[in-house]
């Protein structure tokens, strides 16, 4: 039996189960579905002239997807909008020269801390490269807010040590609310 109606705007056909809905649908049309993505990268080392690595800004040069989520390469600036709720999740992989101590988080543009600190531990093996270290937190900004990934200033590597560009140094944003 098929129950349908030109008033409906969604209707079931009891005897094969098809469903019929009138008009598009699509993930932009719902409140609250992750539709607003972006996903960066580095595809080549950072490295700082001089000094040491504290206050640094990670640039990711690379943009691969994004939606709804704009991403300034030349600043490292991603801007959310305020009344969403964000995953926010970055790994960085380090070249050292020596045993550092290296931390991270999420800033704002005016380099307020806004995530949780990652440490990342430097290997013991003889090759002073070091594995990606995972910041993965939920923010909700009350209002429009540029973000970026910037080193904490008890970072004390110095110059020579860079952010490696070809091992999983990335940052994802999705919308999730």
């Amino acid at each position: 039996m098929l129950f349908r109606s030109t008033a409906n705007m969604f209707s079931v056909d009891l005897q094969t189960g098809n469903t019929y809905i009138a008009g598009a649908v699509t993930a932009s049309a719902y409140s609250g579905l992750p539709n607003n993505y972006l996903y960066v990268t580095r595809n080549t080392n950072q490295t700082i002239g001089g000094g040491n690595w504290a206050n640094q800004d990670v640039i990711f040069n690379n943009q691969i997807y994004s939606q709804g989520i704009s991403y300034a390469i030349g600043s490292g600036l991603a801007s959310l909008t305020g009344g969403k709720v964000y995953r926010i999740t970055a790994r960085l992989a380090w070249s050292a020269a020596a045993a550092y101590l290296f931390q991270y988080s999420c800033y704002d543009s005016a380099n307020t801390q806004i995530g949780p600190t990652v440490e990342i531990v430097q290997s013991t093996n003889a090759s002073n490269n070091i594995s990606d270290g995972t910041l993965d937190f939920i923010y909700a900004p009350v209002a429009n807010i540029d973000i970026k990934i910037r080193m904490t200033n008890s970072t004390s590597a110095l110059s020579g040590e860079y952010i490696r560009g070809d091992l999983n140094t990335q940052m994802i944003i999705q919308q999730i609310a």
